[in-house]
């Protein structure tokens, strides 16, 4: 044994470990019963967190008679993405994409929903948030995706150099 660290010391260590919940991930609080939804990140199982109870009328009332469109412009997508906090749905209509496109931002901790919609060169954002200062990232990097048409995803900027190691 190390005499720096008695094994005292270890002891404690072991005990205090024992007491941490068997998985901590710095995004999820532990308390929050919506925890459960940040499995899907990573996943391709958008429908079912659609469906799901906790986001299903959180979606509908957010999106209202706005649902339909927004889930055409969505049905070409990746996985779940996780986006400062929130779980991020984002596509576009079949051979629509640069045309109609979409995007769902689910914040699980809150149980709040946020969307928007390209269509027709217009964004229009399904929020319950007053002004754009307080569109979450999920939104906001979105739309400048969307008004770049994806050009600054793809186009390496003048400032930008890429160094090899």
């Amino acid at each position: 044994m190390h005499k720096c660290f008695p094994v005292r010391g270890w002891l404690l260590i072991a005990m205090l470990l024992t007491l941490l919940p068997p998985a901590i991930r710095a995004d999820v609080s532990t308390d929050t019963r919506h925890a459960r939804l940040f499995d899907y990140v990573g996943s391709y199982e958008t429908d079912q967190l659609l469906a799901d109870p906790r986001v299903a009328p959180l979606l509908q009332r957010v999106a209202g008679n706005q649902l339909e469109h927004l889930r055409e412009n969505i049905n070409v997508q990746g996985s779940v993405d996780l986006v400062s906090g929130w779980l991020r749905l984002a596509g576009n209509a079949p051979h629509g994409g640069t045309e109609e496109e979409g995007v769902i931002c689910i914040y699980p901790d809150r149980a709040e929903v946020q969307a928007a919609i390209f269509s027709k060169g217009k964004i229009t954002v399904l929020t319950e948030q007053g002004d754009y200062m307080n569109l979450p990232l999920c939104i906001k990097d979105w739309i400048t995706q969307v008004n770049s048409l994806h050009k600054d995803r793809m186009v390496q900027p003048s400032n930008v150099s890429l160094r090899r190691r």
